[in-house]
């Protein structure tokens, strides 16, 4: 049987990201071998067996693990999302965990999945989905939109000795902690803070040396640990950090984390901070730069993409127009267009994820009252809108989920029969090098002491549209709004040839 509870929603950035969503259990049915088969790929002659928790010799169980938004949404925190995108953003990960099954699943063994929620907006539900996820006993979870505590992941991977595939950042602490069972898309925040404020204090347009900096920063220990990373360069080429508190955001409730974002405001005024260095989501960020304008404030916004996020196609749609023009080092690479206007061709790995991003949501719904998807468009936001013609601008594909169930796949197929985490962990290291969908530089590598895919950091710019969507803004030639971004919302434009790579591994 492959038991599907209801889903709630998995979104963002976050992600920026999007998500899934669970709640009632309801029961569809699928066909399952009836002894166990022996593999015939390349782990050939090993026969399979019930060689780990989740796993037996027709079977193996999977979590999904997703988030319902709908307190975000009500809160104000997240804009343009229906509450119930959740099943629809599911789809992402069920769509290859079927697609297997119908082909007699892989090395012989079919999945069973199970999808579990979390909300964001009430801290005490991450360790309850943690529990959930223990106590169902499946041999992997695999994140559907992100946005999951870093802080709770420990739970998961090192208490309950499950093996997780995300997207998001955590710390480098947590990710060697896990010893291989933690496997992300991001890489840890302070892998992505070294290479970015290395690339910064290069650029003396975005950074000059007169800058009086102010760093906006969570209290969770991967943000500590990325934030070390980047006072140390800092204070090495000699910059001039006027702020740097800590602020609680962390385990508390997103409308408490807004206010304490909010009140710092005062603080960054009272510090005579001319630049602010952003190293949190934007979910938490957005409430700061309405407050400095409220008081007067006139700052140069740079951000460092440590929690995966905040500079995704996504957050596009939700960013306010003071932070129009800020930059951005982020090792995501799903906005498509460059600030010169150029297109950025999808890769072959890209182009075929979109072919099944658009199969998947041309027979089922985005969400309610957003419809199906008829093709996606590249750099536009999710959920995708009408312009002021009535013209559909439909969203661009989520090109993370794809990358994922890609490492996923190589790794149960080079395990073979005999699949436990450390076979399942030791082929995925063997294979290395994959391709990377909406990732700077198009591929990435996973290794030991490398267990995250993303491998090189670009710089984005924010671009909001300065008449916004209710002036009525039409598309150019190009498909361009105000001669700049693919929708009326805004986006983040790719700087061109500014690639490097993010050499930052475990110790």
């Amino acid at each position: 049987m492959k038991r599907l509870s209801r889903l709630l929603l998995v979104s963002m950035v976050a992600v920026a990201l999007i998500a899934t969503a669970c709640g009632d259990s309801g029961e569809s049915s699928s066909t399952t071998t009836a002894a166990g088969p022996t593999v015939t790929g390349p782990a050939a002659s090993v026969p399979n067996t019930a060689s780990d928790t989740g796993v037996t010799a027709t079977e193996i169980k999977v979590a999904i693990h997703a988030a319902d938004l709908s307190g975000l949404i009500k809160a104000g925190f997240i804009k343009g999302v229906p509450e119930d995108a959740g099943p629809a953003n599911a789809l992402r990960i069920s769509y290859y965990l079927d697609k297997w099954n119908a082909a007699g699943g892989i090395n012989g063994r079919k999945f069973v999945y199970q999808l579990i929620q979390w909300d964001p907006a009430d801290p005490k539900t991450f360790q309850t989905s943690c529990q959930q996820i223990i106590d169902a006993k499946v041999f992997m979870v695999i994140s559907s939109g992100g946005g999951f505590n870093p802080d709770t992941m420990p739970c998961i991977t090192n208490e309950g000795k499950t093996q997780y595939m995300g997207l998001d950042s955590v710390s480098a602490k947590q990710m060697k902690e896990a010893n291989g069972n933690l496997i992300n898309l991001a890489p840890p925040g302070s892998a992505n803070a070294q290479a970015g404020i290395e690339a910064l204090v290069k650029n003396a347009t975005a950074l000059p040396k007169t800058a009086k900096i102010a760093i906006m920063r969570g209290d969770a220990d991967y943000s500590t640990e990325a934030f070390n990373e980047a006072e140390k360069v800092l204070k090495r080429d000699g910059f001039n950090i006027v702020f740097s508190e800590a602020i609680k955001v962390a385990n508390i409730s997103a409308t408490d984390a807004g206010k304490n974002v909010s009140l710092s405001v005062e603080k960054v005024k009272a510090a005579g901070a001319t630049h602010i260095i952003n190293m949190m989501p934007f979910t938490y960020f957005t409430p700061f730069p309405a407050e400095a304008t409220k008081q007067g404030l006139k700052l140069n916004y740079l951000f460092l993409d440590i929690a995966s996020g905040m500079c995704q196609t996504f957050t596009a749609s939700q960013l306010p127009q003071e932070l129009d023009g800020a930059l951005c080092l982020t090792h995501w690479s799903n906005m498509r267009w460059d600030t010169s206007g150029t297109l950025q061709a999808d890769t072959p790995f890209e182009a075929q994820c979109r072919k099944e991003y658009e199969e998947i949501y041309s027979k089922n719904d985005i969400g309610k009252g957003f419809g199906r998807l008829t093709k996606t468009n590249p750099g536009v936001s999710y959920p995708g809108i009408k312009d002021a013609t009535g013209k559909q601008i439909d969203m661009d594909q989520s090109y993370y989920e794809c990358s994922l169930m890609a490492v996923i796949k190589a790794g149960i197929e080079g395990a073979g029969g005999n699949l436990t985490k450390k076979t399942f962990q030791d082929a995925i290291y063997k294979k290395k090098t994959f391709d990377a969908g909406g990732l700077a530089g198009g591929t990435g590598t996973i290794e030991a002491n490398k267990p995250w895919l993303a491998s090189n950091l670009q710089q984005i710019v924010a671009t909001t549209n300065p008449n916004g969507f209710k002036a009525g803004t039409t598309a150019d030639a190009k498909g361009l709004y105000d001669g700049r971004c693919p929708s009326p919302l805004g986006c983040w434009r790719v700087v061109p040839n500014s690639v490097v790579p993010a050499t930052f591994r475990l110790t």
